[in-house]
């Protein structure tokens, strides 16, 4: 009881001793459905598909460029402002081949295609106007699934318009930066082939931005209408929330540069 009201007290109070800040947070996830990253196509879709309104525009074309801003679209405002990006893939191999879940060759390529285009994407689109530029902080992947949490580099460099014609550059530190960042952990579930194949399951990144901890997870289950596919879903949802943990210490070696 003691101890309780010890706890009580200090929630009552906290604001007298916590410091609130804001963050912009960006998630997103998307079946590739074994679309290969070194693919000529798969760039200019993902520019269009991140940054563009209307996608038979010109992404760069900035003829309607306007308050400082990347575009005209909800998403292109919170990916301007993002203090971390995270992008859940799944299907990044045929998950049709069985070699698949045995050799990690091609998984490992395509998943570090996979991280080259996303920031390439993201830094390209946001250097043409002057915005934040991005470094990986950590991933993971298991067999098709991959997660990727890309964040602003330290010590940037920072193009801020002024016009449609001209821009400034200052040296300034952004708020929160790579090294904003510690105690990242991964997670990798599988519930697939055998139930624990890694065709099927959840990768998830998890770290800790000043006090607060933040945790995401990208799941990729059977699919299927049938009430024992529902079933099977929902099963494997409950063991990996029962059993799946967090580990090891995922920091990416450098946030200084792309």
């Amino acid at each position: 009881e003691k101890d309780y009201k010890i706890s009580a007290g200090m929630a009552a109070r906290r604001l007298e001793y916590t410091v609130l800040k804001n963050m912009n947070l960006f998630t997103t996830t998307w079946n590739v459905g074994n679309l290969s990253p070194f693919s000529s196509n798969v760039y200019p879709d993902l520019i269009k598909w991140l940054f563009s309104p209307n996608p038979e525009a010109d992404p760069f074309d900035n003829t309607n460029y306007n308050n400082d801003l990347l575009g005209e679209t909800e998403l292109e405002i919170q990916l301007q402002n993002s203090d971390l990006l995270v992008f859940a893939l799944q299907e990044i191999v045929n998950l049709e081949n069985p070699l698949n879940l045995v050799m990690s060759t091609y998984i490992s390529s395509n998943f570090q295609g996979w991280n080259d285009v996303l920031l390439k994407a993201i830094n390209d689109y946001h250097s043409t106007f002057g915005g934040k530029r991005y470094t990986l902080l950590t991933s993971t992947n298991l067999v098709g699934m991959a997660m990727y949490a890309f964040v602003p580099i330290d010590n940037d460099n920072i193009s801020t318009s002024t016009s449609n014609t001209s821009a400034t550059t200052t040296n300034r530190r952004t708020e929160i930066t790579y090294s904003s960042f510690s105690d990242i952990r991964i997670l990798n579930y599988g519930c697939g082939f055998m139930s624990i194949g890694g065709n099927k399951g959840a990768v998830g990144i998890s770290m800790t931005i000043y006090d607060s901890t933040l945790a995401f997870i990208g799941s990729h289950f059977a699919s299927g209408d049938k009430d024992s596919d529902t079933v099977k879903r929902n099963k494997d949802y409950a063991t990996i929330a029962a059993y799946g943990m967090f580990h090891g210490n995922a920091h990416s070696t450098s946030g200084t540069d792309t």
